[in-house]
């Protein structure tokens, strides 16, 4: 099994217990996978068309020819145009080589994110800790793919750590925003500019 990623805190600590664990897992940080080398790639990307795109290509180029690319999608009614961006990934993923076997709605079960949770919190909204649920679609790889990794970085969005909560703003979002709790301290943080 071999983990590639961004160099990004996520990534840190999965190596830290990758290393605590002793597994074999392999890991490539900002590097590129080799080209057609697994039998099945498994890809949960952040459920915007700048990460899920560029992710899937990667899988794509990644996976040998019949091979499988598991993908975590947002699921219907997400937000509004998620029907178009599922159908901008799926035109996207059938341009590069993934032809879509099987769609199992709601088959992934998430950790309530502290942002969402927060949000939802400041709503008046109070969820149980596990209630996200995305789309599990599994493609196979056809005779041609994309690139192995992304060639353009997305520039409009950036992460920072706020005592060891990581937030990403998009910062071509324009205005909008909140409050932040801490989920450490309790203290509250003003961002100018989230992800929609």
């Amino acid at each position: 099994m071999v983990f590639a990623g961004e160099d990004n805190a996520v990534t840190r600590r999965l190596l830290d217990l990758n290393k605590a664990a002793g597994t074999r897992m392999s890991t490539l940080v900002g590097q590129r996978p080799r080209r057609e080398c697994a039998a099945a790639v498994l890809v949960d990307p952040p459920w915007y068309l700048d990460y899920l795109q560029p992710m899937l290509r990667s899988a794509g180029a990644a996976c040998r020819r019949d091979g499988l690319v598991l993908a975590s999608l947002p699921p219907e009614g997400i937000r509004p145009g998620a029907a178009e961006e599922r159908d901008a990934v799926e035109q996207f993923a059938e341009r590069h080589g993934l032809e879509r076997e099987a769609l199992d709605p709601l088959a992934i079960h998430y950790v309530t994110p502290f942002f969402e949770e927060n949000a939802l919190a400041a709503a008046g909204i109070r969820v149980p800790g596990v209630w996200r649920r995305g789309d599990l679609a599994v493609y196979r790889r056809g005779p041609s793919s994309g690139d192995a990794m992304p060639r353009g970085r997305r520039t409009s969005w950036t992460e920072v750590e706020i005592e060891g909560m990581r937030v990403r703003l998009r910062l071509d979002a324009g205005g909008g925003g909140g409050p932040l709790r801490s989920p450490t301290s309790g203290r509250w943080f003003r961002a100018t500019c989230c992800p929609p």
